[in-house]
C-alpha cells in the first residue's frame, strides 16, 4: 500500500498535460515492468528530496579528481557508472564504481543506505551524488579501490534502464540477430580488449572448392579437408575506433566459428595468410582473412570475444 501511495504521489506531482503524455498503461505491464516502474519512481523521489539536487558537478572522465585531488576537496559531485565490488563497513558499505565515461577509471563510494532502501549489488548501473573527500591510501593490494578517488555519497540510485544500441543497425549483433556480410558492426570495447572499440565489416566469404582454392593459393602446405568437412574462409576489414590504453589489441584468436547446433569449431589458422589480424592504434585499419574447417553443408556463425559481456556475432553466410 505504501508503494502504491508513493507512485500515486509522484504522478500527482506532474502537470496534467505531462501526466497524460507520460502515464504508462499499467494494465499492459507485467510484474517485472511494474517493479522497474516502482523503483524508478522511488529513485526519482529520493533525488528530488536532496536539498540541492542540481548542485552536483559531473566528474566527467574522473582524471582531474584522480591526478590533482587537492583543489577539489569537498566538491559535490555526480557520477554515473557500474558497481564493480561491494564491501560492508561499520555504518554502511564501500562500493567501487567504474565510470561510464571512462570504464578504466574507478571511484570508491562510501554510503549508508536509508532504512528500507534496497541493497546495491555488483553489476548495478547507478547514479551517485556526494562529496569528494580525496584519495584512499595506496596499500599495494589488488583491490580496485586502492588509491581511488573517494566520494562520501549522499545518494546512490539505479540508473534507468536504457535500450542497448544496435551493434550493426538494423541488426543487434547478437547470436539471435547477427550482423550479415557487408554491414558495419561495432564492438563497444571491454576489459577483454583493453577497452578499445572496433568496427568490423565482413566483406566476402568462400566455402567448398572456392575456399580450398583460396587456401591452396596462399600456400600448398595448407591441408586438404577430411571427406566430411570443407573450408570456410572469411575476408574482413577492421578499424580501431578508440584505444584508451594506447593500443587496440586484436588477433585471429579473438574469433570463433560456431556451428548451427551451437558448438565451437576448433581454431584453424591458414599458413601464409596475408594481412593477419594484429594490434592497431586508434584510427588504424587493415584487412584480414579468417578460416575454419566446418562440417559439409553447415551454416556457421562467427563470434568476436565470446567471453565478454557483449560478444559480437556475425552471419558470414551469403544471403540465399
Amino acid at each position: 500500500m505504501k508503494r502504491t501511495c508513493t507512485l500515486l504521489l509522484a504522478l500527482c506531482l506532474l502537470p496534467l498535460g505531462a501526466l497524460a503524455a507520460s502515464l504508462p498503461a499499467l494494465e499492459g505491464l507485467d510484474a517485472d515492468q511494474l517493479t522497474q516502474l516502482r523503483e524508478s519512481v522511488d529513485a526519482r523521489l529520493r533525488l528530488l528530496q536532496l536539498p540541492d539536487a542540481g548542485g552536483y558537478l559531473d566528474v566527467l572522465d574522473g582524471e582531474a579528481y584522480a591526478r590533482d585531488p587537492q583543489p577539489r576537496l569537498q566538491e559535490r559531485v555526480r557520477l554515473l557508472g557500474i558497481i564493480l565490488s561491494v564491501k560492508q563497513e561499520a555504518g554502511g558499505y564501500l562500493y567501487t564504481l567504474s565510470l561510464d565515461s571512462k570504464p578504466e577509471r574507478v571511484f570508491a563510494l562510501r554510503y549508508a543506505p536509508a532504512a528500507g532502501e534496497r541493497l546495491l549489488l555488483q553489476g548495478d548501473a547507478v547514479q551517485a551524488l556526494g562529496v569528494f573527500e580525496g584519495l584512499l591510501p595506496f596499500t599495494g593490494s589488488d583491490h580496485p579501490a586502492d588509491g581511488a578517488p573517494l566520494v562520501q555519497a549522499d545518494l546512490i540510485i539505479l540508473q534507468a534502464a536504457q535500450p542497448a544500441p544496435l551493434a550493426a543497425p538494423p541488426h543487434q549483433g547478437s547470436r539471435a540477430d547477427p550482423a550479415p556480410l557487408n554491414v558495419p558492426a561495432t564492438y563497444a570495447g571491454s576489459w577483454w580488449t583493453d577497452y578499445a572499440s572496433f568496427e568490423f565489416v565482413l566483406t566476402k566469404s568462400y566455402r567448398g572448392n572456392a575456399a580450398l582454392n583460396k587456401a591452396k593459393s596462399l600456400s600448398p602446405y595448407n591441408i586438404s579437408p577430411p571427406r566430411n568437412q570443407e573450408y570456410f574462409v572469411v575476408e574482413l576489414t577492421v578499424r580501431a575506433l578508440e584505444a584508451p590504453a594506447g593500443r587496440a589489441p586484436i588477433s585471429p584468436a579473438d574469433f570463433y566459428f560456431v556451428n548451427a547446433q551451437g558448438a565451437e569449431y576448433r581454431q584453424h589458422f591458414l599458413i601464409n595468410a596475408p594481412h593477419e589480424l594484429r594490434t592497431l592504434y586508434a584510427g588504424g585499419e587493415h584487412s584480414a582473412i579468417l578460416a575454419c574447417l566446418i562440417d559439409k553443408g553447415d551454416l556457421p556463425l562467427l563470434v568476436f570475444q565470446p567471453g565478454s559481456d557483449h560478444p559480437l556475432w556475425f552471419d558470414p553466410n551469403p544471403a540465399p
